[in-house]
């Protein structure tokens, strides 16, 4: 059996560190205002053992940084926050590999917001911000099983070096008890 060690959870350590972090911008404030505290924040995980970083992307979504913001600088954001993955990972001298995050386009935990036809245009400058940065894909807080497939059918079918992985990361009460309970992992990985 092969085991991975994931990095923490960044929103969390983000506002431990003391980085700027407010409602409704949660982590994506630190990314905005304070890059350097997020390549450290990567960087520590890597020197705690973590073979994968998440990118700091999970709240770049109007439903955080608002629709104006959104539209002007998602795909800025999206990849700087790739890029301040990536070099945590080369500054490191490990393998460890990038997750992109794909954040819950229209707010975690409501799968009732999903929107087919608006989820495209929400997307795009995700996935091509951190597309130059992304080892595995990491569809974090699927709510439904409508966004799962949307994720699935919105991803590039080309390859990185590294050759592209999709991950999903369930959140829910039932799901959490069982990981309580030692039994099933909320992460796994579906191949393409």
């Amino acid at each position: 059996m092969t085991v991975t060690i994931l990095d923490g959870g960044m929103g969390r350590e983000l506002h431990r560190r003391g980085a700027p972090f407010r409602q409704p911008e949660w982590s994506a404030l630190a990314l905005m205002e304070t890059p350097e505290i997020v390549r450290e924040t990567h960087l520590d995980f890597l020197r705690a053992g973590a073979q994968v970083v998440t990118t700091n992307s999970y709240a770049l979504v109007p439903f955080h940084i608002g629709q104006e913001r959104f539209d002007a600088q998602a795909a800025e954001w999206a990849r700087l926050s790739g890029r301040l993955a990536r070099e945590a990972v080369e500054q490191s001298g490990t393998t460890a590999k990038v997750a992109a995050s794909l954040p819950p386009l229209f707010g975690s935990y409501r799968p009732d917001l999903f929107d087919k036809q608006v989820a495209p245009a929400l997307a795009r400058p995700l996935i091509s911000g951190l597309m130059p940065f992304a080892d595995i894909w990491l569809a974090e807080t699927v709510s439904s099983l409508e966004e799962a497939r949307f994720w699935r059918s919105s991803l590039p079918m080309t390859v990185s070096r590294f050759g592209y992985r999709l991950l999903w990361k369930i959140r829910c009460r039932m799901m959490y008890r069982c990981c309580v309970r030692g039994k099933t992992c909320t992460r796994r990985w579906i191949s393409r």
